[in-house]
């Protein structure tokens, strides 16, 4: 099933350095398996290609005060859904138009297992290898700044790993809106 979607909004963020961004990004998407099946299982090709505009809080570490730039990304996503739990596993890379070494690879992965009726215990995982940060504030953070998450410094990757116990009450479906992009 092939769908057509387009995503924009605004966003500031002090963190990493943003004082205002708009973008749009048109989107098209398909899903191996017919719409029918989606509360049980997908696997969902998506492509998205737009605009981003930037105003930054200070200026960047390539002198930027602003700019506009079009990237474009492929995201791929593996969702199971059983009596037994969840499996899930997303696949992000993205890139600018302008510049393809300013890019990006981003790897989650989550897999749940249903313990009693309604709760589970959830694993999950996530890692980036980050070669587009253009947002980047020139001159040097503090210590205070990079500790208390008030800047972003440069860095090669980010990974995480979690452990946690879900419960779920009510419909089998109350948490599925729309599991699509």
């Amino acid at each position: 099933m092939i769908g057509l979607h387009v995503f924009g909004g605004v966003q500031h963020n002090t963190f990493t350095n943003l004082d205002f961004r708009y973008y749009a990004r048109p989107a098209i998407e398909y899903n191996i398996y017919p719409y029918k099946e989606v509360l049980r299982r997908e696997i969902v090709f998506a492509y998205k290609i737009g605009y981003f505009h930037n105003d930054y809080i200070e200026p960047t570490i390539y002198l930027k005060e602003a700019e506009g730039v079009f990237s474009h990304s492929l995201d791929v996503q593996v969702r199971y859904r059983q009596p037994w739990g969840n499996v899930y596993a997303r696949l992000i890379g993205s890139t600018f138009l302008n510049d393809f070494t300013k890019n990006r690879i981003q790897l989650n992965g989550s897999f749940s297992v249903r313990l009693l009726k309604g709760l589970a215990a959830r694993f999950s995982g996530r890692f980036e290898l980050i070669r587009d940060q253009i947002n980047l504030p020139g001159g040097d953070a503090s210590l205070e700044d990079v500790l208390l998450q008030q800047k972003q410094i440069a860095t090669d990757y980010e990974t995480s790993l979690s452990v946690g116990l879900s419960y779920t009450f009510g419909s089998a479906f109350n948490n599925v809106i729309n599991t699509r992009l």
